[in-house]
């Protein structure tokens, strides 16, 4: 249809505004106004941010924007959750045992938290023994724990010293070879072999050849007499220690006695 261009622009003139309406519409650059608008609230309103503002092409920077804040928030949230700040080191049973302790279990399988030590000296009146962690290991490389008394049927007290035993005897734990590979244990004062010497005549019960009272340190118990290793038998396991005759009549058949390296 054909138009009259005067009449026209007369006719906007008339109305008002026209030619400020039409040159609005250039202004607006890429994309129409519906999806600029659209891009840039839901930009800033959206939680997720990057989804709306791909939908609106090029969009504003304030959605991206957005996008991007929400996006750093969530993966702030995940790296703080850490791990168990209430975990146990040691658990024991319903207990948490403290550090250094050793949890343990007597015939019935009941778990407890024992103090750790190497001297029944050192153990409270509660729990007098320092005995091995589990019964039957005994090489002092093994755990060795504060008991109470008759935690085992056969108890094996580790010591020092006789004054740290009821016994008032401290000598050298032996193996079934009556092999004395250690540590020192409480014994009985009954003049047996690695026992202590009893009454005089000293080591009345000692089998030949351990029938002497020796004294190492403070201590004193019937062994084998010797005067290098080699007379012990077990080079590097039992050795011949420095010692003196302790012996009540006669003299003592070695200027040592075996005992443990």
């Amino acid at each position: 249809m054909y138009v009259d261009r005067v009449k026209y622009l007369a006719l906007v003139a008339a109305l008002g505004g026209g030619t400020a309406a039409c040159s609005s519409s250039p202004s607006t650059g890429g994309g129409s106004p519906d999806a600029s608008s659209s891009s840039g609230s839901s930009g800033s309103g959206s939680s997720g941010g990057s989804g709306s503002s791909g939908s609106g092409g090029s969009g504003s920077s304030s959605g991206t924007s957005s996008g991007g804040s929400s996006g750093s928030g969530s993966s702030s949230g995940s790296s703080g959750s850490g791990g168990d700040a209430g975990g146990c080191a040691i658990p024991c049973a319903a207990q948490c045992c403290n550090a250094g302790a050793v949890c343990i279990s007597d015939a019935a399988g009941n778990k407890s938290c024992a103090e750790a030590c190497t001297d029944s000296k050192t153990c409270p009146s509660t729990s007098p023994c320092c005995g091995p962690a589990v019964e039957g290991m005994t090489s002092p490389a093994n755990k060795w724990v504060c008991l109470p008394t008759g935690f085992y049927s056969s108890p094996v007290c580790r010591c020092s010293t006789g004054p740290g035993c009821s016994t008032g005897v401290c000598a050298p734990l032996t193996d079934a070879s009556n092999r004395p590979v250690g540590p020192y244990v409480c014994k009985a004062n009954d003049g047996n072999a690695y026992d202590g010497c009893g009454s005089c005549p000293h080591c009345g019960n000692a089998p030949t050849g351990f029938s002497d009272c020796y004294n190492v340190g403070s201590n004193s118990f019937c062994g084998k007499g010797c005067s290098v290793d080699n007379d012990c038998g077990d080079p590097g396991v039992v050795c011949c220690k420095p010692a003196t005759c302790g012996n009540c009549v006669l003299s003592c058949s070695g200027a040592g006695v075996c005992g443990p390296c």
